[in-house]
């Protein structure tokens, strides 16, 4: 049981801090044996029940205060069960599962890298011209594959006149990898592709970028963003009267749920108990609007109290922890015992859509909630304010091309905001032939400052700087589909094809690289007209490349 106790205690103190003490005293007295999940609720129950309150007036008019408590006391007995219910759940995740919801994943994230990448390079077009219009994105999102792992899924539930008996979920736009979960299929890919392309074809024809599959238990997201939870319900209650134990899931994202239409739908469900699961997804931006603009909750998850249903908050990155809560509120909702609020606490590591540039929030996105503190690998900031761990200043050197005055400033400008984080920078330059002679190809250097000259018409510029044993890349980078590719791209006479191979190998760098760009320095061909045979510059040669072929105009 250990782990499971810190992470019970955990629970209690975020959704009944003031019984914490009581679980306390429970853990430290006595111990349920053998420690059941039925032998911890009736310990604590003992323990709760031991409070006196009939001497108490009533809480509200016609509440008696030993109503009351009974109430209270059942209503954290059955959250813990819950708490118990999902450990249990977590746990029995089988190996396949658990391969299925990491291929998922890393499944939605390849194709959310494909079509960002379509749209960068205008392939995806309207007539002639290149589109950058609103293709959602899912980037940290993933997890929520996992939401679909244990529900009512799959050809199991098709009839045979292709009609569903499973489960339906209604997602929204950042909801791909569930509707690959619910149907993990190349046709379910291709769909998604044709709604975000703009093609003929499912689910819309071209006509919308929203992606269903009714055969397969998938409802359309709805650009009036509470319409999904309405419709979430007016299928819960179909399922209620038809007894099928079948379950209606809505998705939502923090901002929608402060949309009329999703109050009322929750609080229909509640009243009526219907087989329903309502998430919010919390990924702290309702469009460019943060959590604090639009809502007062601490956790989004307290809106359940409002509607008499239970509330948890997950790790929306978790997919273990996600399996769990979903798997849970259905469970609870086919047994009739009506909604659950699950909010996902994730993050959106994109803007918008393609279109967005995330500049609202004043900086690209963060890759994770943040990096581990120096703290806690052993650093300690000394009376310099440097980190130090074992008696060692975390320092580095950084070198350029002594005397560069633009270099030189980048690195006065790197050095003075190091020293904020803690990070002592040394500026430690040479000549030029010392720098590229012996320190680069050497690998003497702790961070280099320096440039090479490209050209965005051809690919060759690269795999000196990057290939694998080149004697430029000073950085030892090393990755074999980098090299294939770019010893594709070279050897490829068609240019579009060969700035695809380009691009992937760009992102192949972005991806691994330990390298900061500063800035590209464009360089302009200027000539009279008097002049004849100077063609753009299709390579590093410099403006004189093809020199020979110029002329002037007979006067």
């Amino acid at each position: 049981m250990a782990g499971v106790i810190e992470r019970l205690e955990a629970f209690v103190l975020e959704r009944f801090p003031f019984a914490l003490g009581a679980v306390q005293r429970v853990v430290a007295t006595r111990v349920p044996q053998p420690p059941t999940r039925e032998a911890w609720i009736a310990a604590l129950e003992n323990e709760l029940r031991a409070i006196d309150v009939d001497d108490l007036p009533e809480t509200t008019p016609g509440v008696a205060a030993t109503a009351r408590w009974k109430d209270a006391v059942r209503e954290l007995l059955d959250a813990i069960d819950g708490f118990f219910a999902r450990e249990a759940i977590a746990a029995s995740l089988t190996r396949d599962e658990k391969l299925e919801i990491m291929r998922g994943m890393v499944l939605m994230r390849a194709l959310d890298n494909r079509l960002k990448l379509l749209y960068l390079q205008g392939d995806v077009k309207y007539g002639s011209s290149g589109v950058q219009g609103k293709g959602f994105r899912s980037l940290g999102q993933e997890a929520i594959y996992a939401a679909g792992i244990r529900l009512r899924r799959g050809s199991a539930y098709r009839d045979d006149d292709g009609g569903w008996r499973g489960d339906v979920v209604c997602p929204l736009i950042r909801d791909n990898a569930l509707v690959l979960a619910m149907h993990n299929d190349p046709w379910t890919i291709r769909m998604i592709l044709n709604a975000q392309i703009g093609k003929a074809g499912p689910p819309m024809d071209g006509r919308d970028i929203h992606v269903a599959g009714w055969e397969w238990g998938i409802l359309p997201p709805t650009a009036p963003l509470g319409v999904n939870a309405v419709n979430i319900a007016g299928v819960a209650m179909a399922f209620a009267r038809e007894g099928s134990e079948r379950v209606a899931i809505s998705l939502m994202g923090e901002g929608a749920s402060s949309l009329g239409e999703w109050h009322e739908a929750i609080n229909a469900c509640a009243v009526r108990k219907l087989p329903a699961v309502f998430c919010i997804q919390n990924n702290q931006t309702a469009l460019s609007t943060s959590v604090n603009e639009q809502s007062a909750v601490r956790v989004f998850a307290d809106k359940a109290a409002g509607y008499g249903v239970p509330g948890i908050t997950a790790d929306g990155t978790d997919p273990e922890a996600i399996t769990a809560a979903f798997t849970w509120a259905a469970d609870r909702a086919r047994a009739g015992f009506g909604p659950t609020l699950i909010e996902l606490v994730s993050m959106r590591m994109c803007g918008h859509a393609h279109h967005d540039d995330m500049l609202y929030l004043g900086k690209d996105p963060q890759p994770s909630w943040s990096y581990p503190p120096l703290t806690d690998a052993g650093y300690a900031k000394g009376s310099d304010g440097v980190f130090a761990k074992g008696g060692k200043k975390l320092s580095f050197n950084i070198s350029t091309t002594q005397g560069n005055q633009l270099r030189e400033t980048q690195e006065q400008l790197i050095q003075a905001q190091a020293k904020e984080f803690g990070i002592e920078i040394k500026i430690k330059n040479a000549d030029a032939d010392v720098l590229f002679g012996e320190w680069l190809p050497e690998h003497n250097f702790d961070i280099a400052n320096f440039a090479w000259v490209g050209t965005p018409f051809a690919v060759s510029s690269n795999q000196p700087i990057f290939s694998t044993g080149s004697a430029q890349n000073y950085g030892q980078f090393s990755n074999k589909q980098f090299d294939e590719l770019m010893t594709q791209a070279i050897a490829e006479l068609d240019p579009k094809k060969a700035a695809e191979m380009a691009n992937q190998a760009d992102q192949i760098l972005y991806d691994e690289m330990a390298t900061l760009p500063l800035y590209q320095k464009p360089q302009l061909l200027a000539f009279r007209n008097t002049f004849t045979g100077i063609g753009e510059n299709l390579s590093s040669q410099g403006p004189f490349w093809n020199a020979g072929t110029w002329a002037q105009k007979a006067a």
